[in-house]
């Protein structure tokens, strides 16, 4: 009763050469593609989203002003000093060369004299205005210059703060008849630069800086002083730098590097134009070297040049 197989052999299997799954160089290709779909997507969000400055390129291009230099971030062991005290402690430093180098452009800004009124203004608070004020005049005092440093913030003053003296009386005092200029005029020992912080609180600041006093007190300085710099508010917070524009030699205006949106640089630099001001150029301020190499911005200005030859720089 047992049953005969009638199968037999046809042909014998052989090992296949490739697995039939999964197919991975199918599954690479594809995920290649959507790889580089995700990374051209995530870069046109990213541009898209970077509204500020990263090169100084782009930012003589779109204000069409030339910018007479860029300051980078203080290194990491000069954090937890003022800026100005880099100028004195550090002067082969990246950040004193890009300041000497906007006192050297400032200097050549003019064929027959170099300005001695200088006012330092940007669109918004935080760029580094009262920073580059005093790293400007106490780079200006070290080599032998007369040098005076004006507080005309009045509403927001920093000059006492970074120069750790009282603002019992300054500014705001002299031009109100409260105190003679001999009563106001405070002097930095580290550096020998003079300055007069703001003062105490005034009522009316722009009406104070477009007096008379204000003008009379310009004139005078440029009898006593080689360099006066004069740390103004910002354009688009308050109309107190406008009235003053006109009283100086030169106006340097700071953008900060990647936080400010361009549309905010160019609407304070059109608050200094339609005021008549004689601008010398823009600063790019608070530039992160490291992040600009990594991202490839080597833009004018020298911060990529500094990055690249650190043996010419004491850090």
């Amino acid at each position: 009763g047992l049953q005969q197989p009638d199968a037999h052999i046809i042909s014998r299997a052989t090992v296949p050469s490739l697995p039939f799954y999964p197919q991975k160089h199918v599954i690479i290709a594809i995920a290649l593609f959507f790889s580089v779909a995700l990374g051209v997507g995530i870069a046109i969000i990213l541009e898209l989203l970077d509204s500020g400055f990263r090169t100084a390129e782009q930012l003589e291009e779109m204000t069409g002003l030339p910018t007479i230099g860029s300051v980078p971030r203080l290194a990491r062991v000069d954090r937890n000093r003022w800026p100005h005290q880099v100028i004195s402690l550090r002067p082969n430093s990246t950040y004193s060369e890009a300041v000497r180098s906007i006192r050297t452009a400032l200097m050549l800004s003019d064929p027959d004299t170099a300005p001695r009124t200088l006012l330092i203004t940007s669109s918004v608070s935080g760029e580094g205005k009262t920073s580059l004020s005093l790293s400007l005049a106490s780079l200006a005092a070290r080599s032998g210059q007369r040098v005076i440093a004006l507080d005309c913030d009045f509403r927001h003053p920093n000059l006492h703060l970074a120069l750790d003296c009282a603002n019992t009386s300054g500014l705001s005092n002299y031009l109100t008849g409260q105190a003679e200029l001999s009563d106001v005029v405070e002097i930095d020992p580290a550096t020998g630069m003079h300055f007069i912080p703001a003062g105490t609180r005034a009522p009316h600041p722009t009406d104070l800086l477009s007096s008379a006093r204000m003008h009379a007190l310009l004139r005078r300085l440029e009898t006593l002083y080689d360099v006066i710099v004069l740390d103004a508010p910002p354009l688009l917070a308050v109309s107190d730098a406008l009235v003053l524009v006109r009283a100086v030699d030169r106006v340097v205006y700071l953008v900060r590097w990647e936080k400010v949106r361009r549309e905010t640089a160019v609407a304070g630099l059109k608050h200094l134009v339609d005021a008549g001001a004689n601008i010398a150029g823009t600063v790019l301020t608070q530039i992160d070297l490291k992040k600009q190499s990594r991202y490839g911005y080597r833009g004018a200005g020298g911060t990529y040049y500094y990055s690249q030859n650190p043996r010419y720089y004491n850090e």
